[in-house]
């Protein structure tokens, strides 16, 4: 009943439980149609979130990509440098049998005990338990190999300066220095739990804790015989100081340096970040003796 004003006659409306029952069915009508415009609302932005992610890891692939066959560029450059090599050693070393060919180089490299740790993750992963399908993963492998070329031409030529007289001072060229002065050691070489995994695994070398930035040295005088990224590594420079002895240096932010230059103890190679697998800013440095880490702190200094 309604009632306009207190004078005015009563108005009188009836309902039966018909029209209340057409009422409930449309209010649940409206509730279920806002419900589904809400879910496809929802769903929409869902969608359009992972196209952004999906997008975002595809661009992310072709920088890797592109700048992976940058550095196979610059390591077949450093290879052509010195094609000319091969049949002048002889001359210097008196009937001496000239250095192999870089395909033989890269051949062997590719048995090479050293591309194990390269290939494999800071913590002794073999490469089959994180090796991707993409093609990246071939043009790592190929960078890898023209890498080792490069450099073993290098390392022939270096051998010519020194049967000719310009041998270097062997406590120099061997790693002396920390890669990061200032920085501090959040874990050690051996065995030790993953931060990720949780996994018991053998660290291959030990991690220098740092502000994302902050600059990392060359441990002693030698030659860049890789800088680029790996999977696990993130961005990784390696360098070879002779007698056997190389240092790998990764997780950098950036790298200061490209393959086939010769660098000295105390320049800045790159600086401290957290690419490749890890779980704060640091620099992981290992140590090879014929391919094989070794406990860095012996060439550290107290």
């Amino acid at each position: 009943m309604f009632m306009r004003r207190p004078d005015a006659p009563v108005r009188v409306f009836r309902f039966n439980s018909a029209w209340l029952t057409l009422l409930g069915l449309a209010g649940l009508l409206l509730i279920l149609a806002g419900a589904g415009a809400w879910h496809g609302y929802s769903h929409i932005g869902e969608e359009a979130a992972r196209a952004g992610r999906l997008e975002a890891e595809r661009e992310e692939q072709e920088s890797r990509l592109r700048q992976i066959e940058s550095q196979l560029m610059a390591a077949e450059k450093a290879l052509d440098s010195f094609a000319g090599l091969e049949g002048e050693p002889g001359t210097y070393l008196q009937g001496d049998r000239p250095p192999v060919p870089p395909s033989s180089q890269a051949a062997t490299f590719e048995r090479d005990e050293a591309v194990a740790g390269l290939l494999s993750g800071p913590d002794g992963e073999s490469a089959s338990a994180w090796a991707g399908s993409d093609s990246g993963d071939n043009l790592e492998h190929r960078v890898l190999a023209v890498a080792a070329g490069a450099d073993g031409q290098h390392s022939g030529q270096d051998e010519i300066h020194d049967t000719v007289g310009f041998e270097e001072d062997e406590s120099v060229s061997q790693p002396h220095l920390w890669p990061v002065p200032d920085g501090r050691v959040t874990s050690d070489y051996g065995w030790r739990i993953n931060p990720v995994t949780r996994v018991r695994e053998y660290h291959r070398g030990i991690d220098v804790g740092a502000p994302t930035g902050t600059p990392i040295v060359a441990t002693g005088d030698g030659r860049v015989s890789f800088a680029g990224r790996l999977r696990l590594y993130g961005e990784t420079v390696k360098i070879r100081h002779g007698d056997g002895i190389d240092t790998l240096y990764a997780h950098c932010h950036e790298l200061a340096v490209s393959v086939g230059e010769r660098v000295s103890a105390g320049q800045i190679i790159g600086y401290v970040g957290m690419t490749g697998r890890s779980t704060g800013p640091h620099v992981h440095y290992e140590v090879h003796e014929d391919g094989e880490p070794t406990d860095p702190r012996q060439y550290l200094p107290d």
